[in-house]
């Protein structure tokens, strides 16, 4: 009995993160002018404190960031204006559903 609870416990679970996953978000962006990685850190740190944010990341090598999120209200002018703060350039904003749209090089396709 106590295996059959548990077996269903960890079957629910699973399904409901799953149901999770697919409503899960992500905007990604090209940023310009990151002068170092503590920089990167700093800037990465502080959007994904952003309400609803999952995960950020910044990477100074290819000069995007990425943040994923279920729900949240964070707009691409509050991003801008966090970036300013930081003498960094924002462009190519690109919003979509991990169930359903691929992360892309957004440099590349920004600069096309």
């Amino acid at each position: 009995m106590m295996k059959l609870l548990l077996l269903s416990m960890f079957f629910l679970g699973g399904l409901s993160l799953s149901a999770q996953n697919t409503d899960m978000q992500f905007t990604q962006f090209v940023v310009d002018g990151l002068e170092s990685k503590d920089q990167a850190i700093k800037i990465q740190h502080k959007i994904a404190a952003m309400d609803g944010v999952e995960r950020a990341r910044v990477d100074i090598v290819s000069g995007t960031c990425i943040f994923f999120f279920y729900d949240s209200s964070v707009t691409n002018e509050e991003l801008e204006d966090l970036f300013t703060l930081y003498n960094v350039e924002t462009k190519c904003f690109r919003t979509g559903s991990v169930a359903t749209d691929k992360v892309l090089n957004i440099r590349l396709i920004c600069e096309e």
